[in-house]
């Protein structure tokens, strides 16, 4: 019987030990794939916007802004010291954010060339942001 608890009893400790440093490696990770998608959605708004498709600028821009507010708050709570400068990646973000209502808003009046040149600032933005994160490990 005590030879099995040792085991056991070792094992449950690993555990509960590397699982806070998993944690917020698991967070990190969450962040840039989140950061990654948000990216993605950026340039299909340009891709789409670009063939003349106003519509598509509006929908993948409302896919932005739904998303947008669980990366702010994800970056806002991870306590990894390897997010160093989380104020210019927000500043970044929210940028995004304003550039993307910006589309959004010339999109649903029907101006495509000025909800297209909103949607690019967007995904520029996004890509800054992405840049910013991906460099983390």
């Amino acid at each position: 019987m005590q030879k099995r608890t040792v085991p056991i009893i070792l094992l449950i400790f690993i555990i509960l030990w590397t699982s806070p440093a998993f944690a917020a490696d698991n967070s990190l990770k969450s962040i840039q794939q989140l950061t990654n998608e948000i990216y993605r959605i950026a340039q299909d708004m340009v891709e789409h916007g670009s063939d003349g498709h106003t519509e598509e600028i509006v929908s993948y821009g409302k896919k932005i802004l739904k998303r947008a507010p669980t990366l702010l708050e994800k970056i806002a709570s991870n306590d990894s010291q390897k997010i160093k400068n989380k104020k210019k990646i927000t500043d970044l973000i929210e940028e995004m954010i304003e550039k993307t209502e910006a589309a959004v808003r010339f999109g649903e009046k029907n101006k495509q060339r000025a909800a297209l040149a909103s949607a690019e600032k967007a995904s520029f933005r996004a890509k800054q942001a992405r840049q910013r994160l991906q460099v983390l490990k």
